[in-house]
């Protein structure tokens, strides 16, 4: 901070300067004259901090503070009990962070996503609206870009040929905005450090963000018919207490990725959900893709990578909305498949 003679007219915050340049440039800016002002500036470099002016160093918190900022983040809940693994590991990260709260908060939300799964899953919902001539997942681009533009999401990783983005992340305070207007709007609803943030009888998308079984239990008494999307990623000791997938039946979006227990007859019954238009059992337990998946007519997008090899029964062809099918290897196609005329991946 500068000081000046009082009395003051104006105060002028610049956020995060990381080079002593970029403050040279700001300061042709800072005419000096007779309205007085105040200049207050952050910056995680002393050296930027000592050419601007006086000094105010934040005292970094403490071990046991920042996991109180880093464990619910990370397992839902401040007091989890860790393996002693993931106990040692968790200490070296929080050194590694030395006490810095931003550091911590940007470890402990900076969960990659991936664009293409995302724009799949935005099909399903029916988020994107079609655009004569053009696939649906060029369009979902298009919205990519202009949230990147609004800052929004930030990207994360680029392809260096298409030069597009191929994965993403959400800042953790317009996370935090997203998630509280979602969850006030009945637009989605998480399993939270032991609360359902939603009013129960307004659910219309369900995210699983825990590993504790007591958080899905609540889910029992929650109201769960209208529920449109499920996601429930790399939840390893969810799947076992979430209600019976009967429990969906207007379901369009179901991601169950990283389940062994969702096998081969799991798969059977999730061919009951007539609405299903994104399937995601990636690294499921799941060995052979079953004849009723028939059923799923309007099925768009199929993602069972991580599966093993597959052979796909003759009632495949059958589903003719199908736009992407995502697997490793197939040993054969059925007779017909070239009549997915929709198919483009």
């Amino acid at each position: 901070m500068v000081p000046l003679a009082p009395p003051y007219r104006y105060l002028i915050v610049i956020d995060g300067i990381w080079k002593t340049s970029v403050w040279k440039t700001i300061q042709y800016a800072l005419a000096d004259n007779e309205c007085g002002r105040i200049e207050i500036s952050t910056t995680r470099n002393l050296d930027v901090a000592k050419k601007i002016g006086g000094v105010y160093q934040l005292q970094p918190l403490s071990l046991a503070d920042s996991r109180k900022l880093f464990n619910p983040r990370i397992f839902g809940t401040e007091e989890k009990c860790l393996s002693n693994n993931l106990a040692e590991i968790s200490t070296e990260i929080l050194q590694k962070c030395g006490g810095v709260p931003l550091a911590i908060i940007t470890i402990a939300k900076d969960y990659e996503i991936r664009i293409e799964e995302l724009i799949w899953k935005w099909m399903g919902e029916g988020f994107i609206l079609k655009e004569q001539g053009r696939p649906f997942y060029e369009v979902g681009e298009d919205y990519i870009n202009e949230l990147i533009n609004r800052s929004m999401i930030q990207p994360s990783r680029i392809n260096h040929d298409s030069k597009k983005v191929v994965v993403c992340r959400v800042h953790d305070m317009i996370l935090d905005l997203i998630t509280c207007m979602a969850n006030e709007d009945g637009f989605l609803a998480t399993t939270h450090d032991q609360e359902l943030r939603c009013q129960q009888e307004r659910i219309h998308r369900l995210c699983l963000q825990t590993s504790n079984e007591e958080d899905v239990k609540q889910l029992s008494a929650a109201n769960l018919c209208h529920v449109r999307s499920l996601i429930a990623d790399e939840c390893p000791k969810a799947f076992n207490c979430l209600p019976p997938l009967s429990t969906f039946p207007v379901l369009r979006v179901l991601c169950l990725s990283g389940y062994e227990q969702v096998d081969n007859r799991c798969f059977k019954e999730i061919c009951n959900l007539i609405h299903l238009r994104y399937l995601g059992l990636r690294k499921t337990g799941i060995t052979e893709i079953p004849k009723e998946i028939q059923k799923l007519q309007l099925l768009q997008v199929l993602d069972i990578r991580g599966t093993g090899r597959h052979v796909l029964p003759s009632t495949f062809v059958l589903l003719r909305k199908l736009v992407c099918l995502c697997t490793n290897i197939l040993d054969r196609v059925p007779p017909g498949f070239g009549n997915l005329k929709l198919l483009q991946q």
